[in-house]
């Protein structure tokens, strides 16, 4: 009988054994991949980005749940160049975490940089859903679907922005894009102004002001702004283009000529244009 209970507490003692040595060796496998992780992110910071994707594919290969050893081993794979593998990588991190909103961030980003943009607006647009007031997703979301021809929805999006973020001047430069494109000019001059007006410094958005009054019909308007823009910018051809056209169009041969005199010394090619504009005119009114 003593016997029995011998070899019954020997099998105890080796199945706890057993047990314990298990839990032991997934601790250190959790512990090992966290190091090689560490290590990945090192690796990333001194931009040796081989040397980060081997780290961290060691760390996903002894815990292939590791959130963040995916997402880290995606970002490497990015910043190398190889972003179909970076996709795989956000994939996997995703299936891992449907909840979170970052894999789709990064696997919208990935797609836009490929140029696939109908790829990255099913990504940006998951964020949105996940995190509805994150302006950067809804803007990025805006950008694709410019990028992809639905100027609509891209004018929904961006409107989404400016109420999050009412002072985000690049939000109106896109959103009057979209809505140029949908030939709504007179909306498009609208975000143009806004932009403007909140950043009255910037010599593109005075440049772009004086086209938004242009193509809307306000050719009159569109002068104040063009001169702002050279004031700000002295050698902006473009806007010494547009405002010489303006000048033209209301009749005024002498500003005309004046802007196309100054364009020689700064873009002959434009200046040229302009003239042939000018001179194309005289001719048809003859």
């Amino acid at each position: 009988m003593r016997r029995v209970l011998l070899v019954f507490v020997i099998v105890l003692t080796c199945g706890a054994a057993i047990h314990l040595s298990v839990a032991a060796l997934a601790i250190q496998e959790e512990n090992d991949a966290t190091i090689w992780n560490r290590k990945g992110e090192e690796s990333s910071k001194s931009a040796k980005y081989e040397d980060a994707i081997a780290a961290f594919k060691q760390a996903v290969k002894l815990r292939p749940e590791y959130f963040d050893a995916q997402m880290n081993l995606g970002t490497a794979y990015q910043h190398s160049g190889r972003i179909d593998e970076a996709i795989e990588s956000y994939k996997a991190a995703s299936k891992l975490r449907p909840e979170s909103e970052f894999p789709h961030w990064f696997l919208g980003n990935a797609y836009a940089n490929s140029g696939r943009y109908k790829e990255a607006i099913d990504d940006f647009l998951r964020v949105t859903q996940i995190k509805p007031e994150w302006a950067e997703a809804h803007y990025l979301l805006g950008c694709n679907y410019i990028l992809a021809g639905q100027n609509k929805k891209a004018i929904e999006a961006l409107k989404r922005v400016t109420e999050l973020r009412s002072d985000w001047t690049e939000a109106y430069i896109k959103l009057s894009v979209a809505y140029d494109r949908m030939g709504q000019q007179e909306e498009s001059l609208d975000a143009i102004k806004r932009a403007a007006q909140l950043n009255p410094v910037n010599p593109e958005y005075q440049y772009l002001l004086g086209c938004a009054y242009s193509k809307a019909g306000h050719h009159k308007a569109s002068i104040e702004p063009l001169k702002r823009a050279i004031e700000l910018k002295p050698a902006y051809a473009l806007a010494h283009f547009h405002l010489g056209l303006a000048y033209h169009t209301l009749g005024d041969k002498d500003g005309a000529l004046e802007q196309h005199r100054i364009l020689t010394t700064l873009d002959a090619e434009l200046a040229k244009k302009l003239y042939d504009n000018i001179t194309s005119a005289r001719l048809t009114d003859r």
